[in-house]
């Protein structure tokens, strides 16, 4: 058996232990990587991220956390603090509920749970 390798198995097995393992691709971001720029990307427009908002991510953020809602949800979980957790959201002054302020988010909910009533 020849177990010698060739110059571009060598180039491959070096680019391993990088978080980019194809050369000339975009680098890849962690997980926590990604929530960090979600959470960040939160303060700064004061409401949870559209997929607009993060438009490199956007895919990867959905493929990896199972869905953009999940991800918004834990990066607000994990980074930022209950304070930012409180400015950010709203509570419905009838049925209790909460929510994170999105353009839409409680004049919609306020809405329908007047139509409930």
């Amino acid at each position: 058996m020849n177990f010698e390798l060739t110059p571009a198995q060598i180039t491959l097995c070096s680019f391993a232990d990088t978080p980019t393992a194809v050369p000339g691709s975009k680098p890849r971001r962690t997980d926590d990587e990604l929530l960090q720029i979600i959470a960040e990307r939160w303060r700064e427009l004061e409401y949870p991220p559209t997929g607009d908002d993060l438009i490199p991510y956007r895919a990867t953020v959905a493929r990896r956390f199972g869905g953009y809602c999940k991800a918004i949800r834990l990066a607000a979980k994990r980074y930022l603090t209950e304070e930012e957790r409180e400015r950010l959201a709203w509570r419905c002054p009838h049925c209790d509920r909460t929510g994170f302020k999105t353009a839409r988010g409680l004049a919609t909910h306020e809405r329908a749970c007047k139509e409930k009533e």
